[in-house]
């Protein structure tokens, strides 16, 4: 498979798209060992995942309730080497989770991570519009961690606004990438929902791919983003 980020430069945001069980997370994992030595990948559905407990142990005061923690735990989640990892999509809470993936994207840009790689479906184009517009309109750089303001932040505003003002970062080139499973190309919804982890179904994943939306460039994005507005 040809590189995807072959001459994107060194500040990329890379838009995945699939429907679930497509090959786009493995792909997506693929591209960041390829270029991530300050690169991370960012889904979405890390919102609604969580180790198991040690032993598998009850999970009887979930109550429902996903166990991730909203924007102050912004850090992407490393892997556990030994770990199982459990998933409870809750629909109530997907504007949330939405909103603490692209505060993770937000963390990163400051960063200046590369690749940021957003591993969501979208099927359709409004979906990755504020994604697009952070990669272009990068806020100005902080130190520090994913999800944690630097030390003594007001004091570093005061010294360094005036700088940060002065030298906007560079945007971001944005690369659209899809897998090239055969039964993703085919769109084989039965076989979709075979391969996929979180159990959606072939209905359901009907319903994904009567949204998609086949022109996907970043100028679509834009101007449907102006379209609406």
């Amino acid at each position: 498979m040809a590189d995807p980020l072959a001459g994107a430069g060194d500040r990329v945001l890379v838009l995945m798209r699939g429907a679930p069980g497509s090959g786009k997370s493995r792909l997506a994992h693929e591209i960041l060992a390829a270029h991530g030595a300050r690169g991370v990948v960012l889904s979405t559905d890390d919102f609604f995942a969580a180790p198991e407990p040690a032993g598998g142990g009850d999970r009887s005061n979930d109550a429902g309730t996903p166990w991730a923690h909203g924007p102050a735990h912004a850090q992407p989640p490393a892997p556990a080497a030994t770990t199982a990892t459990s998933y409870l999509f809750v629909p109530r809470c997907l504007p949330a989770a939405h909103a603490w993936n692209m505060h993770r994207a937000l963390q990163a840009v400051k960063l200046g991570l590369s690749p940021i790689i957003i591993d969501n479906t979208h099927m359709q184009r409004w979906e990755a519009e504020p994604y697009v517009r952070l990669a272009m309109a990068p806020p100005p750089a902080s130190p520090g961690v994913l999800g944690a303001p630097p030390r003594h932040a007001e004091h570093h505003d005061r010294n360094q606004g005036h700088n940060q003002q002065q030298q906007q970062p560079r945007p971001y080139s944005v690369v659209v990438v899809e897998p090239s499973t055969p039964w993703w190309i085919s769109r084989d919804v039965d076989e979709l929902a075979r391969r996929n982890s979180h159990g959606v179904g072939p209905e359901t994943i009907r319903q994904m791919l009567g949204r998609y939306e086949a022109d996907f460039s970043v100028e679509s994005i834009l101007a449907d983003g102006r379209d609406r507005r």
